[in-house]
């Protein structure tokens, strides 16, 4: 049995999508698509006549007899929370691509397995609403600073406004949020123009500072104001208008994710992906872009064309075309 689940883009930093940070009543917008690049889990029940109980293969491999001595974060909190009575499980995970990227990889492999393991020990097919919940209340055991945009992206897919909002204290102690979603609305050609327009950038920094213990840490600490709140409403609608337009504007739309990035600027940790793609912009290689992932990531999101990706290339720069997840 498996289970397959997308990784996405943020097309303007979330950072801050945590429930303790969002005021209550408030609604909470995260734009952004899955794309079709994948994290799969794969899974069987072994027969318990072995040297070992479970198995669990990802970029390292596990032979152990006991749930709580799993070293994957993840499967061992799912399993201990949920699933205590399994005596014998083989796992395999793979991704399209590898982690750290700030594509929401952890976020699509906690969807995945627990959409996997319910199926597998409940014969149960949970709602994308409770593969939400469930996935990201695992992962907030295993660490209090993760959000909750990747777990939404992957558990709803496509390309989507998401408006989550917390109505009590008891909705964000329990992790009950209320969700509204917009799809965006593209036609044929704009399909075609979106998928040529987003690329993943590698920029190879020169700095381990925040390779230990950051890589993972939410940029934000500090609570939403309602003034902040509307100003990302304000960007976030400016960019759909543009996208669902008749004719796309890519610069425009460069522009609007390139001064979304403004304040990550500054932080340390970005500033050699900040850096880059400042020079690249001014040189007229991409129309826009901003670092992806959290503090440490190596990685950005740009915005050009088929022809400028081919010149980025060309100079030696190491990117890839991203495009959307298209589901039949």
């Amino acid at each position: 049995m498996h289970s397959s689940r997308p990784l996405r883009i943020g097309l303007l930093s979330s950072s801050g999508d945590q429930p303790e940070l969002i005021p209550l009543k408030s609604w909470f917008p995260i734009l952004g698509m899955t794309v079709n690049k994948y994290v799969k889990c794969y899974a069987h029940m072994m027969p318990e006549i072995s040297d070992y109980n479970f198995r669990i293969s990802y970029r390292n491999i596990e032979y152990l007899n006991n749930i709580q001595d799993i070293e994957h974060p993840f499967v061992r909190e799912c399993l201990l929370a949920n699933y205590k009575d399994i005596k014998s499980l083989n796992i395999s995970c793979l991704s399209s691509l590898p982690s750290g990227l700030g594509m929401g990889s952890s976020g699509s492999f906690a969807v995945a397995f627990t959409d996997l393991i319910s199926r597998l020990e409940h014969k149960q097919q949970l709602s994308s609403y409770d593969l939400f919940i469930n996935a990201y209340k695992i992962e907030k055991r295993i660490s209090n600073e993760i959000g909750f945009q990747d777990h939404l992206h992957a558990a709803y897919r496509g390309f989507n406004l998401y408006e989550v909002r917390f109505n009590t204290n008891n909705d964000i102690i329990n992790f009950r949020p209320e969700i509204r979603i917009r799809p965006i609305r593209l036609n044929t050609s704009s399909i075609k123009i979106i998928n040529e327009m987003f690329s993943l950038l590698y920029v190879p920094a020169s700095s381990k500072k925040y390779r230990d213990g950051k890589l993972g840490s939410n940029i934000r600490k500090d609570n939403w104001s309602a003034n902040q709140l509307s100003n990302k409403y304000k960007n976030i609608i400016n960019l759909i208008e543009l996208i669902e337009a008749q004719e796309i504007d890519i610069k425009k739309i460069g522009n609007i994710i390139t001064n979304d990035s403004i304040n990550t600027k500054s932080v340390d940790g970005y500033n050699e992906v900040s850096k880059t793609l400042y020079e690249l912009e001014n040189q007229g290689l991409i129309f826009g872009g901003r670092p992806l992932g959290s503090i440490g990531s190596k990685f950005a999101l740009i915005v050009c064309n088929k022809n400028k990706l081919k010149v980025l290339k060309e100079k030696g720069y190491k990117a890839i075309s991203i495009e959307m997840e298209i589901r039949n």
